[in-house]
């Protein structure tokens, strides 16, 4: 069950190398992007122990995995100094990654959603009022 979502990722991430397109700066020391493969190879082995505690349980198939991304750190793309501020269609096209009971596998989806959307959405699904704390409906 190891890697269960981010399959793959250990084979990709050895054919990369520091400053490749992938990264987009040519900058990136090798510490750096040694200390970020590190930093990836622990979300993936701790997702693996999450799927593999819940199977072992037999809860999994009760269970939602949501995975959300920020706009990223940029390291030096378009030119641009390295950090948040910057508004390409790579900063507004963040995944929205959803695995559970009666989510199809392998879809994807090309509606809009906010991170506003989330806390209703997981309400909605436990059946329980939304929060009032949520601007989304």
């Amino acid at each position: 069950m190891q890697g269960v979502f981010l399959m793959g990722l250990r084979v990709w991430m050895n054919g990369q190398r520091p400053g490749s397109a992938v990264h987009g700066n040519q900058g990136l020391s090798q510490r750096g992007y040694k200390k970020r493969l590190q930093a990836m190879l622990a979300v993936d082995d701790l997702v693996g122990n999450v799927v593999k505690t819940r199977h072992a349980t037999g809860q999994l198939d009760n269970t939602y995995l949501v995975f959300s991304f920020d706009n990223g750190f940029h390291l030096g793309q378009h030119r641009l100094p390295s950090g948040k501020q910057t508004a390409y269609e790579t900063d507004i096209k963040a995944p929205l990654v959803i695995r559970g009971p009666g989510v199809p596998a392998a879809q994807t989806r090309s509606e809009l959603a906010s991170n506003i959307d989330l806390a209703p959405t997981f309400a909605a699904e436990a059946a329980t009022p939304r929060p009032r704390s949520t601007a989304a409906r």
